[in-house]
């Protein structure tokens, strides 16, 4: 690929992306695509926004395909990627908010991979969605949601300054309204959040 780029463009067509996509959830293979797909971004084969964005917004919206190879591989392997981390993501950010009815979890989720990536110095979850939507899904019914809201609330960029007092009044929140979890891996994740804000 990296050899003959003019050769592979040829190969690149909406199909033959969306497949690729399509086969993150396959553990076999999904490291090596999550490469591959980083790869393509990197390159240019197929546009961001009108094939890769549109694929991967569909592909997190299906009810038939699992979501763990989105979210436990490629997203985390784009964001370590100086070259397509945070301007990536804010796109695929953007196309998640714009769907009819968009999906709390995936813009929980895809926020906390742009504010991590390499060279997202600038962003913080209160440029990517609202307040009023941070609150919601810090009080969300849906333990899921609120878990995914509290580790981005955690994901603080710029480690020497401190939270803002609206971020503190969230976490007192979520602290308050999940404390009384039982499962001890959602209990080691709150206090993995709490030795994050703490350090």
């Amino acid at each position: 690929m990296r050899a003959s780029p003019s050769l592979c463009h040829l190969y690149f067509h909406r199909p033959f992306i969306q497949s690729l996509y399509s086969s993150l959830s396959n553990t076999a293979v999904g490291a090596a695509l999550t490469e591959l797909l980083s790869e393509c971004l990197s390159n240019g084969f197929g546009s961001w926004e009108e094939e890769h964005i549109q694929c991967l917004t569909a592909q997190i919206y299906s009810t038939s395909t699992p979501r763990t190879g989105i979210y436990e591989r490629l997203l985390p392997g784009v964001s370590r990627n100086p070259q397509i981390g945070a301007p990536f993501l804010t796109l695929l950010l953007k196309a998640i908010q714009d769907v009819p009815s968009p999906s709390m979890e995936a813009i929980l989720s895809v926020s906390r991979f742009a504010i991590s990536s390499v060279g997202s110095e600038r962003l913080t979850w209160h440029s990517l969605i609202s307040m009023d939507e941070m609150t919601r899904a810090i009080l969300h019914v849906d333990s899921q949601v609120r878990f995914s809201a509290w580790s981005l609330l955690v994901e603080h960029p710029k480690k020497t300054e401190p939270f803002s007092v609206e971020d503190c009044t969230l976490m007192g929140a979520f602290l308050e309204t999940s404390m009384g979890e039982q499962r001890p891996a959602v209990r080691q994740k709150i206090l993995s959040g709490i030795k994050k804000v703490r350090e």
